[in-house]
């Protein structure tokens, strides 16, 4: 615990947050109703920053995503043919994305969608050997765990759009009496499934899909509190709807980064860059990294 002058928060936030990479809890007074004279305030948390959690901080950088990914399994088995469900959002754009890929494949996938951190379910504290924790040894990004037990969210359609909610996810199948802290994955009957609306489009049907985006929700939940924002309904990415690049190519090809001196300058990225908006800077690195 430690205080400080407010207006050194996004420095000190910048030490702790991005590069300790420590989970900062965010503590604000509220004005208490007394029939006294006397001022009386109470204290609560109002958010929790993490690595993945970043909004509207001034030292994010603009020019990349900051994302935050979910991975959801069926079983512990560590087959390479596993599938797994993965979920990423950049809660500072609103940007949300689900896709379906092999545990094999997971390492590739981490090296095109760089998050900042990865929430795990967790059953996975008791398999420290368990292939995901390889995949993930090159990432050098924080790892946090969460459950989806009693989980009910909707997401909306963007502001533009004037239909009703059309997603929601279920988990009723979760509501029973156990203790949460020795909650191990559930069967695949029991994950939980999404309901999409007579008008909608989506279709997330493997489950290992839908449970990754309880998760995600679940920790954005936890951590935002009152400034958990509405979500919009992710992009189901397809197998093959995009060229995947094995992470291999992407670190020696210099796509993104450059070996040598580190962040895009020298890198394909740095070359190829015309964009005018920071949202197009990061449109163009995705797409260098998924051609479609």
């Amino acid at each position: 615990m430690s205080g400080f002058p407010l207006i050194h928060l996004d420095r000190h936030l910048k030490t702790l947050v991005q590069q300790e990479q420590r989970f900062v809890a965010m503590c604000e007074e509220f004005p208490l109703q007394s029939n006294t004279n006397s001022k009386e305030f109470e204290r609560r948390i109002t958010r929790v920053i993490t690595p993945g959690t970043l909004i509207d901080e001034s030292f994010l950088d603009p020019l990349d995503n900051n994302y935050l990914l979910a991975i959801g399994l069926s079983t512990l088995s560590g087959a390479s043919s596993q599938m797994t469900g993965l979920a990423w959002i950049d809660v500072s754009t609103g940007e949300f994305f689900s896709k379906i890929c092999t545990l094999e494949n997971l390492r590739d996938e981490l090296a095109r969608i760089a998050p900042r951190e990865v929430v795990l379910p967790p059953s996975l504290k008791a398999t420290p050997k368990h292939p995901i924790f390889s995949a993930l040894a090159n990432t050098d990004c924080p790892i946090s765990y969460t459950n989806a037990l009693a989980l009910e969210t909707t997401f909306v359609d963007p502001p533009l759009k004037q239909d009703p909610p059309l997603v929601s996810i279920s988990m009723d199948n979760y509501h029973r009496e156990r203790d949460p802290a020795a909650v191990s994955l559930p069967h695949p009957s029991e994950q939980p499934t999404l309901n999409v609306g007579p008008s909608g489009d989506l279709d997330l049907s493997p489950t290992q899909e839908s449970f990754a985006i309880a998760l995600l929700t679940k920790f954005l939940q936890e951590n935002l509190l009152e400034h958990m924002p509405l979500l919009e309904r992710p992009i189901h990415e397809g197998a093959q709807e995009i060229m995947q690049i094995d992470s291999h190519t992407i670190q020696d090809l210099e796509i993104r980064e450059s070996i040598y001196e580190g962040g895009t300058k020298g890198s394909l990225l740095s070359v190829v860059k015309r964009t005018t908006t920071n949202g197009g800077a990061r449109l163009l690195a995705r797409w260098l990294c998924e051609s479609p």
